[in-house]
């Protein structure tokens, strides 16, 4: 086994470079401004709060097309309102859990 270490001990420079080029790496994304996870963190937030003013007037309009049916009368396009009202409140959801696990790990080193 000592024949071995020759070898591994030549891959050690290799690897510090490029857990620094790594370190390097993850610096630059989390701090630049242009591209960066704050500008990301924050363009899902504004994707979450106009998803979630979809779904609001999608459950509205559906209300409001329920409410011109007369009794027994189904509308398909208040169910597809509905639905897509639904997967839009879905998807705020995601966002939101998404968000929350991205600002846990980047203030954990804070």
């Amino acid at each position: 086994t000592h024949k071995n270490n020759g070898y591994l001990r030549a891959l050690l420079p290799i690897i510090a470079i490029h857990s620094e080029t790594a370190q390097d790496a993850l610096t630059n994304v989390t701090s630049d401004t242009t591209f960066g996870i704050s500008r990301i963190l924050q363009e899902l937030d504004d994707c979450a709060m106009e998803l979630s003013k979809f779904s609001e007037t999608n459950f509205n309009m559906a209300d409001q097309l329920d409410w011109t049916m007369t009794a027994g009368q189904c509308s398909v396009l208040s169910k597809e309102k509905r639905a897509i009202a639904e997967i839009e409140e879905a998807v705020v959801a995601r966002i939101t859990c998404l968000k929350e696990m991205a600002i846990g790990g980047t203030t954990k080193d804070e």
